[in-house]
């Protein structure tokens, strides 16, 4: 019996269709050593050359493609039984409750993926809000489906946990700070500044992923502790320090709050949508599926106009 999971087919697939280690990693958010040795794993348990690789090109062997065409198939009629199996229980609960983290522009970037879900399975109601830190925190455990940030859900235990895309962080500054006219800047460059970080009440593990990042560049930050983002930005209007932050953080606020281009800063942020599967309805673990196969589906879009 061969020793192949649906993760290893997959992998081979991208890898095939698009004729590339490097973009078939990007497509699926894993690493290029991970891919390679996934690949060698598969044609070592396959007894088959399915790849021919040189430093120019990746081509398919005559065994390479005839696998590719079948396992293509069987891989598309997979998700469509699933798919099929759980359209028949999907009465199971008309109404699914999702919670977003407000500052990080999931209304605007989930609406297109909702009102293909609602287009496609009518029959179920969508409860979609958005809250603060320390609510959705609260509430993570009751909602259906939650959509945050993985430094937010990185203690939660049981849960299905998908990276949807890697947040850009920047040095968010009131516009009379001398740095306001930077391009960028890099730790060792603003070692000496006060920033705002949310308490571990607010964000659980925030602050120690900014003073781990710092620790890195041997830096202690002075780090000052506030609630929530409306005091965040008004210590920051009034000059008083900087902080770290996404772009969104600042919407309203962009005529006096300038955004800096963080260089060779260690922190790895990502939307990330979770749901626990031991609690969950079929509902639920319909949309999460849906929700996954739909930014798959956009990732590798956008690397396609990428490689073109």
């Amino acid at each position: 019996m061969y020793k192949i999971n649906f993760e290893e087919v997959l992998i081979f697939l991208t890898v095939a269709e698009h004729k590339h280690f490097s973009k078939a990693a990007q497509i699926l958010y894993i690493s290029q050593p991970t891919v390679t040795k996934w690949i060698i794993h598969l044609e070592s348990e396959l007894g088959l050359t399915l790849f021919k690789r040189n430093s120019k090109s990746v081509t398919l062997t005559p065994a390479g493609e005839q696998l590719y065409r079948q396992w293509k198939d069987l891989y598309a009629s997979f998700h469509t039984s699933i798919k099929d199996v759980k359209l028949s229980i999907q009465a199971e609960q008309s109404t699914l409750t999702i919670g977003a983290l407000y500052g990080f522009n999931f209304e605007n970037t989930l609406f297109e993926c909702i009102s293909e879900f609602e287009n496609q399975y009518s029959n179920i109601k969508i409860d979609f809000n958005i809250y603060p830190f320390s609510e959705l925190n609260e509430k993570v455990n009751k909602l259906d489906v939650c959509f945050s940030t993985n430094f937010e859900t990185e203690n939660l235990t049981g849960f299905h946990q998908f990276l949807i895309d890697k947040i850009d962080l920047f040095l968010a500054v009131s516009k009379d700070n001398p740095l306001s006219n930077r391009p960028f800047v890099r730790p060792e460059e603003i070692k000496d500044e006060i920033f705002f970080v949310f308490s571990t009440q607010t964000s659980p593990t925030g602050l120690k992923h900014i003073e781990a990042a710092f620790k890195k560049h041997h830096i202690t930050p002075n780090l000052v502790v506030v609630d929530n983002i409306p005091s965040q930005h008004m210590k920051i209007l009034r000059n008083k320090g900087v902080s770290i932050t996404n772009k969104h953080f600042i919407k309203g606020y962009e005529d006096v709050i300038t955004l800096i281009e963080l260089k060779d800063f260690p922190v790895e942020l990502y939307h990330v949508c979770v749901y626990n599967p031991k609690s969950a309805s079929k509902t639920a673990q319909l949309f999460y599926d849906f929700m996954t196969a739909y930014t798959l589906k956009k990732r590798q879009s956008t690397e396609d106009q990428r490689f073109l």
